[in-house]
């Protein structure tokens, strides 16, 4: 799950740069670095958010009854939003959207490239989405193992999980040259 956004991390000075070249003459190359430290700081606020969010918080697990009038009555109307299972399909959900918004924008308009505050809106909206559930593979992977082997069962999910982000940062640069609403279209 966290390859496309390794991947955008990966390559985001690349992929920035191929947008300033199509814009006006006032942005250079070196915005492209900006952006990319950007998108790694968005990548980093928004990743915290899962630390609210993946325990489950419901008062009747816990066995606590809830009144009518009791306050906590709203938060309960927003317990389906913790946990990881919801989470994970809140984040997988709103970043294929995303994907699939910028994949468009670049179909819409093949002459000229999208203007680029609204393909860096779109991918700050992306990263908003998948952050947070950037780390519940990670977290599944760890609690599906039992206790006497799990360092062995994580160790083997996290090679696997990195030998595929390897072998994308070999074949995405192939992937610039297909174009780049092809590319978006495959992660999408």
């Amino acid at each position: 799950m966290p390859t496309s956004t390794s991947i955008l991390a990966f390559f985001a000075t690349v992929f920035f740069s191929l947008y300033i070249q199509g814009q006006s003459q006032d942005t250079t190359v070196d915005d492209s670095l900006g952006l990319a430290i950007g998108f790694g700081a968005a990548n980093a606020v928004f990743s915290t958010i899962a630390y609210f969010l993946i325990e489950p918080r419901r008062d009747e697990d816990v066995g606590v009854a809830v009144q009518p009038d009791d306050p906590r009555k709203k938060r309960l109307q927003f317990s389906w939003l913790f946990g990881r299972r919801s989470l994970l399909l809140l984040s997988l959900g709103g970043g294929t959207v995303m994907l699939f918004i910028l994949t468009f924008l670049q179909l819409l308009n093949t002459t000229a490239s999208p203007s680029l505050p609204l393909v860096v809106i779109f991918i700050i909206l992306f990263t908003l989405f998948y952050s947070p559930g950037g780390c519940v593979p990670f977290v599944y992977s760890a609690e599906v193992w039992p206790n006497d082997c799990r360092e062995v069962g994580m160790s083997w999910a996290v090679f696997w999980n990195f030998l595929g982000a390897g072998f994308l940062s070999l074949f995405v640069p192939k992937g610039f040259e297909w174009g780049r609403a092809k590319f978006f279209g495959l992660f999408t």
